[in-house]
């Protein structure tokens, strides 16, 4: 608790600063029909809140615990990787970037935390034992006896977690306090995670309350009716800080998928139906499942209470279950997402929407 409120108190102040520039300097994010859907322009740098204050505390813990060996090494890359991505999400946030540069952007922020030693060497199997991702390996430096290696699968598939994680969370940005409020269950789900017995990673507990902190004190703002929002500074940060933690704490990314399960789900939906369709993955449209809620009738606040709802449940599920029971409750979920859309979409179609 010693670095969580300290990181809310100066998330908060950071925030309150950036509105204040925000609004002085015309920061504005401008309505745009086919997806954005407020009413006014809003700032939308809030996410440099959520950055600043969450490094210059992790940072602080570092200095004063003098935090060395493998850990370091995964906090270094992933200061570099979310570095890269701070600027791109600020360019974008301001200026609209082509949507490649974006990506190139995040492979490069992910492959940077692999090249610091974060991957997935293996993953539990639901029907027992474990399912080994390092068979392949391929030196590739050798340093003062030192070998270096790109272990192709557990780096692929680590690589696939992150930039997909990064997407999910920028997709989720659509409504005021969504993205943040599944943030900070998602962070309190990691938290509890590390802590446990069975993965017994204080670090990583630490770096979940701060960035935990570095949430709650931008949430204030980002209430409905939003002040503020994150933009993609703060809504890639947020997604390769949870993709990352979620492998640095014992790589338990069947958790990670059943506390974003519905964000994923929906993703996965989205970008396969603008496929589908012809278009490409990052058209913008009112595909998401909460653009479709409203054009049901759905008030803003409900829908972001339901979304915070689903998360914490199923948050709560992962905690408490084991690989088995993590596994028939992801799928339980993927089926009640399935069943949702199609009777969403068939009202909506009977709406002429």
């Amino acid at each position: 608790m010693f670095y969580f409120v300290p990181t809310i108190i100066l998330s908060f102040l950071v925030s309150f600063a950036i509105l204040g520039l925000s609004k002085k300097y015309k920061w504005l994010d401008i309505p745009d029909e086919k997806r954005k859907i407020h009413q006014k322009p809003i700032p939308n740098l809030g996410g440099i809140a959520i950055y600043v204050s969450f490094w210059l505390i992790a940072f602080g813990f570092l200095y004063f615990n003098q935090v060395q060996g493998d850990y370091f090494k995964y906090i270094i890359g992933l200061f570099i990787g979310s570095l890269i991505l701070f600027i791109t999400g600020i360019i974008d946030d301001r200026k609209k970037l082509n949507p490649n540069i974006k990506f190139i952007s995040q492979i490069i922020a992910g492959l940077t935390v692999i090249a610091a030693g974060v991957g997935i060497t293996y993953i539990n199997n639901p029907l027992g034992g474990f399912i080994f991702l390092n068979q392949i390996q391929i030196p590739v430096l050798n340093i003062s006896g030192t070998i270096y290696q790109i272990t192709l699968l557990a780096d692929i598939f680590a690589l696939f977690w992150i930039v997909g994680m990064i997407n999910v969370v920028n997709f989720l940005d659509g409504l005021d306090g969504l993205a943040s409020g599944v943030a900070i269950i998602a962070f309190i789900v990691i938290y509890f995670l590390s802590i446990s017995p069975t993965v017994n990673q204080p670090l990583s507990a630490i770096i979940a309350l701060i960035a935990l902190g570095s949430v709650l004190g931008f949430l204030p703002f980002n209430l409905s009716p939003a002040k503020m929002f994150m933009g993609d500074t703060g809504s890639m940060f947020l997604g390769f800080l949870l993709s990352t933690l979620a492998i640095i704490s014992g790589g338990k990314l069947a958790t990670a998928l059943l506390v974003l399960g519905l964000p994923i789900f929906d993703g996965v939906w989205v970008v396969s139906s603008r496929v589908l369709k012809g278009n490409k993955p990052w058209t913008a449209d009112r595909s998401h499942l909460h653009h479709k809620l409203i054009d049901l009738g759905f008030s803003r606040r409900k829908i972001v209470i339901l979304y915070w709802f689903i998360t914490a449940i199923f948050g709560a599920i992962a905690l408490i279950s084991g690989s088995t029971t993590k596994f028939y409750s992801l799928f339980l979920l993927i089926i009640l997402m399935i069943g949702g859309m199609m009777v969403i979409n068939t009202r909506l179609k009977n709406k002429n929407i």
